[in-house]
């Protein structure tokens, strides 16, 4: 995946980010409750993203407060720019 490809995909996991996030100001309901579900299963699935690859992102360098935030939101995206970054990922295109 391309650099821009990656970017393109963290602009769509904001939007979904923010769909979900809204999920729990919306009253209960069946596709609420689905929504709400789906945030934690996110959230959890990119803590153990971040677990899994700290060493990488330690190695890649910069703040791994800032990698922790990043992982949250954007996962594996946030991996394959850093290494991009870093010279050892995507061409930019």
């Amino acid at each position: 995946m391309t650099v821009a490809a990656l970017h393109r995909a963290k602009r769509v996991l904001n939007v979904v980010w923010v769909v979900l996030a809204v999920s729990f100001l919306l009253p209960a309901g069946p596709l609420v409750g689905a929504l709400r579900l789906a945030f934690v299963i996110m959230l959890a699935a990119h803590a153990l993203e971040f677990l899994f690859f700290q060493r990488t992102l330690a190695r890649l360098g910069g703040s791994l407060g800032h990698h922790f935030v990043q992982v949250l939101f954007y996962g594996l995206f946030h991996l394959q720019l850093a290494k991009a970054e870093a010279g050892e990922g995507p061409t930019r295109g």
